[in-house]
């Protein structure tokens, strides 16, 4: 019985830890970690350290695809609109 839950056990244990460790990469650190003048790789993390890029690229996408100059019109000229 143990030989045959070791496998999956082991298994499914290294795999939580390198989810826990990919997941500390992408959030943490937020800030870059400096040592004796030199860098710490991976630092920040690439959430953070992408974050202008991301923000830019999600209000792109906001403006052209999801919020059109014409939905609002459209919202603008509705019966629903007129009640108020």
């Amino acid at each position: 019985m143990l030989e045959k839950l070791a496998g999956p056990v082991i298994g499914a244990l290294i795999g939580y830890c390198t989810n826990y460790i990919a997941v500390k990469m992408l959030f943490y650190p937020k800030i870059e970690i400096r040592i004796f003048g030199h860098k710490l790789p991976f630092t920040p993390g690439a959430i953070p350290k992408g974050k202008p890029r991301l923000a830019k690229a999600i209000g792109n996408i906001v403006a052209e695809d999801l919020l059109t100059e014409e939905d609002i019109k459209q919202k603008m000229i509705s019966a629903e609109t007129e009640k108020w």
